[in-house]
């Protein structure tokens, strides 16, 4: 079963098994990949992953060629590319394909223009390549898992979306979609969040609902109550330039232009960013749409403070003869073969009508948020039998 995708702004989601990153190889590898994948999915910025790919091929020849071989002898070795390699594509060109992108760039066709051009990518374009390619997967894709944030669980009917982008709203692609898998297979709760591997920093930020809560867990009818609304339609004009190189990118980005093409149209109007921008837009998307982990966290301990005592309250009245209850909650990793989950345990600590003080441990696979008062009520009064 699939659990791991890659949603695109048009609503269009493709399966990985692993989410694909442009991790800046000194052989452009991860980069060809994500290329690939732009190529296979019929997605934007085609011209910079062609380019890629090319330069990825040349590296790729640089020791597999002699120096008497003829043009023939290249095409040839391109086209058993795919064979050769010690690694696979997520979404792999085929050899003609390879070859195809290769006679169309024309960038060598013997020995010394393949030198030249390797020379050309290593010494010239090389971080700027990498740069662009990880850009652009990163503005055109959203990364989902089913299970869990980095990882599946098994058992968990978590959804996880990790953003990106900067300035594109997803609310209603992420609708559709947490709509449209909910209908093949159990979803309990939703989560948007930045992705930390893309934003380069290990904390976490939450995304909020119009109504300014964390979208951290959130039950999926909850999530779909609040956020299924047509998000607003953006009339403004791109290339008014006069406003400013930034709001002039961060409005391309709200329509849904690449970064790739964002830079492009600027370059041609005469208006490139004198400095690298990437990481002000960042803190920007954070600051409009997110809350950070630590104050999500502490919502969250006001909210389980509300639901352990809507479990007394229960307890109460299920069993009268209870003078006093203490619940404490301990949430501890769990592993189970390779992989890792979380498992809560409740210490129920109550007196009985002879004043005997007992303590009840209920696990749950569960979080806190993902169970009802009732439920764990209701596991408390199965339970106590075996105490009493």
């Amino acid at each position: 079963m699939v659990n791991a995708w890659h949603l695109r702004q048009d609503g269009k989601f493709f399966p990985v098994q692993v989410h694909l990153y442009a991790m800046g190889d000194g052989d452009l590898s991860s980069e060809a990949e994500v290329a690939s994948f732009l190529l296979k999915t019929d997605s934007e910025d085609k011209r910079l992953s062609r380019r890629i790919i090319d330069a990825w091929i040349a590296l790729c020849l640089e020791d597999k060629v002699r120096y008497d071989d003829t043009e023939e002898d290249i095409i040839e070795t391109i086209r058993n590319l795919p064979n050769e390699l010690p690694y696979h594509f997520a979404y792999p060109l085929t050899g003609d394909e390879l070859v195809e992108i290769h006679t169309t760039a024309n960038n060598f066709n013997d020995v010394d223009t393949l030198y030249e051009f390797i020379d050309k990518i290593l010494l010239k374009e090389h971080d700027d390549l990498c740069l662009k390619i990880r850009r652009s997967i990163n503005q055109q894709f959203c990364r989902i898992r089913y299970g869990g944030k980095l990882n599946t669980v098994k058992g968990s009917e978590s959804l996880w979306f990790r953003i990106s982008s900067v300035g594109f709203n997803w609310q209603n692609v992420i609708c559709d979609f947490v709509t449209d898998l909910s209908s093949s297979r159990p979803v309990s709760d939703v989560s948007v969040c930045r992705d930390q591997e893309s934003d380069n920093t290990e904390a976490d930020y939450f995304y909020k609902t119009k109504d300014g809560r964390q979208c951290y867990h959130m039950p999926i009818q909850e999530y779909l109550a609040k956020e299924s609304e047509s998000s607003p339609i953006i009339d403004a004009n791109l290339l008014d330039i006069s406003r400013g190189v930034y709001a002039t990118l961060w409005l391309m980005f709200q329509q849904g232009v690449t970064y790739f093409d964002a830079i492009e149209t600027l370059r041609i109007h005469g208006a490139v960013p004198n400095r690298d921008f990437w990481s002000y837009f960042i803190r920007k998307e954070r600051d409009r749409y997110c809350v950070e982990s630590s104050e999500e966290e502490d919502a969250l301990n006001r909210r389980d403070q509300r639901k352990l005592l809507e479990i007394k309250h229960l307890i109460f009245s299920m069993f009268p003869e209870i003078a006093d209850i203490d619940i404490d909650l301990d949430v501890r990793e769990k592993t189970e073969g390779n992989e890792t989950g979380y498992q809560s345990t409740f210490v129920i600590t109550f007196v009985d009508e002879k004043k005997k003080t007992l303590t009840l441990f209920l696990a749950s696979k569960r979080p806190l948020n993902n169970s009802t008062a009732r439920v764990i009520a209701r596991k408390f009064q199965s339970n106590i039998k075996k105490l009493i």
